[in-house]
């Protein structure tokens, strides 16, 4: 297959997506992404050409392929391509007009029709049905089409259809549009078209917006029958009516859903059915002339007309149409078929559907209510379900039970399981503007039917059919995707509590009133333990949270651990406050709660008046569990500690655990685990080992002197690499004692290097950095080093200190080169291409400590084998393991002068053992809390990863 019309397409859509739009709708946005997706790396051309779209009705997937039409068509001009044609493919001839009123419409162009009725070849752009297909193709030749664009690309699954199509795909690129594709079990589109390159369900486009708020219902029927019973028709797989108006008078249904229509409400909202524009979908035209006359008959006037193709002419048929959609003549039209697929009419707001056996169907019918109406932004759709019932006396739970169990097809099953489908904080908005307690007291009339809009009630249907499946296979206590469990809900950005420990006490405090909805469920099996957590079902979360007083707004009397920073008498990090507002909450419960920003994310809050008692406890209460020990959030809090700075009081503490064993120590803390921590009477000795005491002796740095920072910032200074100046600056102090001096910073109360500002040039000459020769091709900087994947690391440091250290012994392959970038000249370290091999064995061979044998972090990232190839992540566990491993990790001094915890070489082997057990102990506590969407899946690979790093320690 040639796939130039692929290659440019993609071209085509790229150059479409980078020119600017004045406003993008929120329809706009998400069909750009999946046109990013399209162009992205993450296809192939010969994937594109095998693809498909899974994107809801109402989406705009006819705006979609005419804006590819017009990108294919640009790029092949600009490239001078020949010129090709794009076929279009529609289920039916209905959808062909409306095809070519949008290509005109959206894109300006102008297509042609090739089907019984009309034969024109003449354009670039044919539109057809599927049962024309094979002429076109045979009157054209695969040479000469581009594309074949593949409308409600689920009709392809026909028997004869798809043999074509499967050779047609052989020849030519098809790209195909769908919102169900999967037709049934055995039947899906990706087994003609492999490649899914975007996909959104229902319930995704609710919540962005993109599709208008919908609820589900249910319609009982006082009729008995069982619909599992009922034979399906063969070739279509829908219910036999024939079979089903055989045991019953069919009046009686339609007098029972034309109640529904004249009487019923929504009982939440209050909204009356019979003010919304509405579609009723019937199984044959029989029933659809009988479900518009009882219609009429009960509202006493001509407000419904049935919609078909049987015994009207296409000139009666149009009239009825536009009479619906455009006069407004009719609110209600009792359609067979002919208004399932591609009709748009923003105002239709109610469905209301016979039984079904058919999910494409479901979905279909439902996307001709849900489009969203710009001029009526609070739009709510209404889909309701027919259900018979199969026995007289059924109770509710009876009817939700064989509803969640028969073969027919809900709303809920094209909705993820959902029966409402609200974007974020709707429902909320919605109580907020109507009086839900008076709307609920008004009942529906009963005419012979029950109907069910109770969003609680309805949450049950998905919940029963889960037990059942369960029960069926002896699963019915195990955590499924649809169960949350504490730490689930804490992870939550719409849930308004973050706090597990707390989220856990009222899950156990509220089972009793909302049994159905929280349970005890195993979680997951490890070596024959089994876990078990209290469990919230997935639609109970809003009910949950008011019942259990998680409705909490963050007002202004309330602030976060990062509004408390901007108080000169609180430290400048957020993190250590946050640690303080755990440790003291349950100390201060009324003062120290959970609240829900604007941005709808739960952040722990101190209440404003009690700043100053918070504080005084914050600086008492000291985290290791032996209050002679401070931590470094402890110094932190300590007025009368001198150092503000987090990283410098806990980068010293490790520094200097060897030199002062009997002050610094690793102790347990009391939120859990253990770390660094000062003793109070080594303080002082802490302190002068710093530097700290410094202060009396050297003079305030003013803006005339520059630390190293400054001048590593400074555009016009040739180097940027901190560490080196820092080394610079004190080498070269006894030849510049009156331009290089140690300095007294206020804020900090610390003495560092600094030059003065005037002999920046001196300085740089001095050191070396007036390089003279430009960083070409023929060098390679750290930065590119690592985008080359030299090394696994990642770490410029790493890198960056080899290259120092190797430097004299390679003086031609390693020299500090000019880079210019943004017009800016700055100096890096550089490798000479042809020297980066000596270069690698030398880094991954030669130690920084100056004992031999010992291996510090920059070592170890760099060893090609190692499982960690990140600095940080290996000084963390070096710390952690350093008690295990005694006389195996300690300080050793670099021979670039720093200090740094090492390993020692014997010790290689026990530490990666320790490295497997804390990587199984993590997955351990992640399976407790994995992720909701991807729930059972995670488990099982959590426990499969678990179990072979166990095996291989073992």
């Amino acid at each position: 297959m040639d796939l130039t019309s692929v290659r440019l397409l993609r071209i085509g859509l790229a150059k479409q997506i980078k020119q600017p739009k004045v406003q993008l709708t929120l329809r706009d946005k998400e069909q750009t992404r999946a046109f990013e997706a399209l162009v992205s790396d993450k296809f192939t051309d010969e994937q594109i050409s095998h693809s498909y779209f899974k994107l809801p009705t109402a989406f705009g997937k006819t705006v979609m392929f005419s804006r590819m039409v017009h990108a294919y068509y640009e790029a092949a001009k600009s490239a001078g391509a020949k010129n090709k044609k794009i076929i279009i493919v529609e289920p039916n001839l209905s959808l062909i007009g409306q095809t070519q009123e949008k290509l005109k419409k959206f894109v300006d162009i102008t297509a042609t029709e090739y089907s019984g009725r009309v034969k024109d070849k003449h354009k670039d752009v044919i539109i057809t049905t599927y049962n024309s297909l094979g002429k076109v193709y045979d009157m054209i030749g695969a040479d000469n089409i581009a594309f074949i664009f593949a409308d409600e690309a689920h009709h392809m699954l026909g028997e004869k259809i798809s043999k074509d199509l499967k050779y047609y795909n052989e020849h030519i690129p098809i790209i195909g549009f769908t919102a169900t594709p999967e037709y049934e079990e055995n039947r899906a589109v990706a087994k003609l078209l492999n490649t899914e390159i975007y996909a959104m369900d229902i319930l995704v486009a609710v919540e962005k917006g993109i599709l208008s708020p919908v609820k589900g219902g249910l319609c009982v029927s006082s009729i008995v029958c069982d619909l599992s019973k009922v034979p399906l028709k063969r070739g279509s797989g829908e219910y036999d009516y024939d079979e089903i108006m055989a045991n019953f008078n069919m009046d009686t249904l339609a007098t029972e859903i034309a109640n529904v229509y004249a009487f019923g409400q929504d009982e939440e909202t209050g909204i009356q059915f019979n003010t919304l524009k509405a579609i009723i979908n019937c199984p044959n035209t029989k029933i659809a002339n009988l479900q518009a006359a009882k219609i009429n008959e009960i509202i006493g006037r001509k407000v419904a007309v049935a919609l078909h193709k049987v015994g009207i002419d296409d000139k009666e048929y149009d009239k009825l149409k536009e009479d619906f959609q455009k006069k407004g003549k009719y609110s209600v039209v009792c359609q067979v078929g002919t208004l399932t697929e591609g009709f748009d009419d923003e105002k239709v707001s109610l469905c209301i559907n016979y039984p079904t056996h058919s999910r494409v169907k479901e979905e279909q019918t439902v996307g001709r209510a849900i489009r969203t109406d710009d001029e009526n932004p609070k739009k709510i759709a209404f889909v309701l379900d027919t259900v018979f019932r199969t026995k007289p006396d059924e109770t509710q739970e009876d009817i939700l039970k064989n509803a969640a169990t028969a073969r027919q097809v809900l709303f809920n099953d094209v909705a993820n399981g959902h029966m409402v489908l609200y974007p974020k904080d709707f429902r909320r908005r919605i109580t907020q503007t109507n009086d839900l307690e008076s709307k609920r007291s008004r009942k529906n009339k009963n005419h012979g039917v029950e109907l069910i809009t109770d969003t609680v009630t309805l949450m049950g249907l998905k919940r029963l059919e889960t037990e059942r499946v369960k029960k069926e296979k002896g699963q019915d206590n195990v955590k499924t995707k649809e169960w949350l469990t504490a730490g689930n809900l804490a992870k939550d950005p719409d849930f308004p509590c973050n706090d597990v420990r707390l989220i856990s006490e009222k899950l156990k405090e509220q089972q009793p009133v909302m049994k159905d909805f929280i349970k005890h469920l195993e979680l997951a099996n490890f070596d024959g333990r089994k876990m078990y957590a209290w469990c919230l079902h997935r639609d109970a979360k809003e009910e949950f949270a008011d019942s259990a007083g998680f409705d909490l707004t963050k007002t202004d009397a309330w602030l976060s651990a990062k509004d408390l920073t901007e108080y000169s008498n609180f430290p400048y990090f957020p993190a250590a406050i946050n640690k303080k507002l755990k440790l003291l909450q349950s100390e201060m419960p009324d003062v120290i709660q959970i609240r829900k920003t604007k941005a709808h994310r739960s952040v722990l809050c101190l209440r404003r008046d009690a700043r100053e008692k918070f504080l005084q406890k914050a600086r008492i209460t000291f985290l290791p569990k032996n209050d002679e020990w401070q931590s470094a959030e402890d110094l932190l809090f300590d007025q009368t500690f001198p150092i503000n700075t987090l990283t410098t009081i806990d980068k010293n503490l490790v520094k200097f655990s060897d030199e002062m064993p009997n002050f610094i120590q690793i102790q347990e803390l009391k939120i859990g685990g253990k770390d660094f921590c000062l003793h109070r009477d080594g303080r002082k000795e802490f302190l002068r080992r710093i530097g700290y005491y410094d202060q009396f002796w050297f003079p305030e740095k003013t803006e005339e002197w520059l630390s190293s920072t400054q001048l590593a910032k400074d555009p016009d200074f040739p180097n940027n690499d901190v560490s080196e100046i820092n080394d610079k600056l004190p080498e070269l102090q006894p030849d510049m004692p009156d331009f290089i001096q140690k300095r007294f910073l206020v804020n900090s109360k610390q003495c560092i290097w600094c030059l003065h500002r005037d002999k920046k040039d001196e300085f740089a000459k001095r050191a070396g950095f007036n390089i003279s020769k430009d960083k070409t091709d023929e060098w390679l900087s750290v930065a590119d080093l690592i985008r080359e994947k030299v090394f696994k690391t990642n770490s410029t440091t790493a890198i960056t200190q080899k290259m120092k250290l190797l430097q004299p012994e390679m003086p031609d392959f390693i020299q500090m080169r000019k880079l210019k970038n943004n017009n800016k000249t700055r100096s890096v370290w550089c490798v000479r291409r042809d020297g980066v091999d000596s270069f690698y064995q030398g880094a991954i061979n030669t130690f920084l400590p100056v004992e031999n044998g010992w291996m510090s972090s920059y070592d170890l990232v760099l060893v090609p084998d190692f499982p960690i190839n990140d600095i940080y992540t290996v000084q963390e566990k070096l710390r952690k393991f350093r008690n295990e491993m005694s006389g195996l990790i300690h300080v050793q001094e670099l021979k670039t002068g720093d200090l740094d915890l090492c390993l020692h070489k014997d010790g290689r082997e026990k530490f990666l053992k320790l490295l497997a057990r804390d990587r199984a102990k993590s997955l351990r506590g992640a399976a407790k809390s994995v992720s909701s969407k991807t729930d059972s899946i995670c488990n099982d690979k959590i426990i499969k990863i678990v179990r072979d790093i166990e095996s291989h320690r073992k």
